[in-house]
C-alpha cells in the first residue's frame, strides 16, 4: 500500500510516518520544507510542495492507493482539503484519512468555544469547512484524543 501523506513533520503527522513505516507501508510524503523531514526510510519518498496548490497536491498522490491527511497549523484546511479531494477524484483513490489533532470540526459547543477562544475563530471555520468537504466527498474525518 502507498500512502500520500500531508503535514508529516507535525507531532500527529510524524508519529503517523513512524506507524507507517513500521507496518511497511510506503509513504509520499508532501512538504513545503522537505529539510524538515528527519525521518530516512527506503519506503519514504519526500516531495517539495503545498498544500494549497492543486497540482502539488495532485502530484503527491499519483500512484498512490490511500491518501493521509495530518495537516493544522495555519489556515490552510479548507483550500488542502479541496485539493485533497479533488486529487482522490482525479487518481482514483477511493481511501482518504483527514486527521485534525485539535478535535475542531465535530466538537462540542463547549469545546468549540473554548478552542474558538484559543486559536481564533478563522482556524475553526477553516477546519470545519475542511471537514463538510471530506465527508461529503465520502472519506473519513479523524479527531485523535491522544
Amino acid at each position: 500500500v502507498k500512502i500520500a501523506l500531508f503535514g508529516g513533520t507535525g507531532g500527529c503527522g510524524s508519529a503517523f510516518l513512524k506507524y507507517a513505516l513500521a507496518a511497511d507501508y510506503s509513504i509520499v510524503l508532501q512538504a513545503r520544507t522537505p529539510s524538515k523531514v528527519t525521518t530516512a526510510h527506503e519506503n519514504l519518498q519526500v516531495v517539495q510542495g503545498d498544500g494549497t496548490s492543486a497540482q502539488d497536491v495532485l502530484e503527491a498522490c499519483a500512484g498512490c492507493d490511500v491518501v493521509v491527511s495530518c495537516a493544522g497549523s495555519a489556515p490552510i484546511m479548507e483550500s488542502l482539503a479541496t485539493n485533497i479531494v479533488a486529487a482522490c477524484k482525479a487518481c482514483e483513490i477511493d481511501r482518504c484519512y483527514f486527521i485534525t489533532s485539535l478535535g475542531m470540526g465535530g466538537s462540542s459547543r463547549t469545546i468549540r468555544c473554548i478552542l474558538g477562544t484559543i486559536v481564533g475563530w478563522g482556524n475553526i471555520h477553516d477546519c470545519e469547512a475542511a471537514d463538510e468537504l471530506i465527508l461529503d466527498a465520502g472519506f473519513t474525518a479523524i479527531r485523535p484524543t491522544e
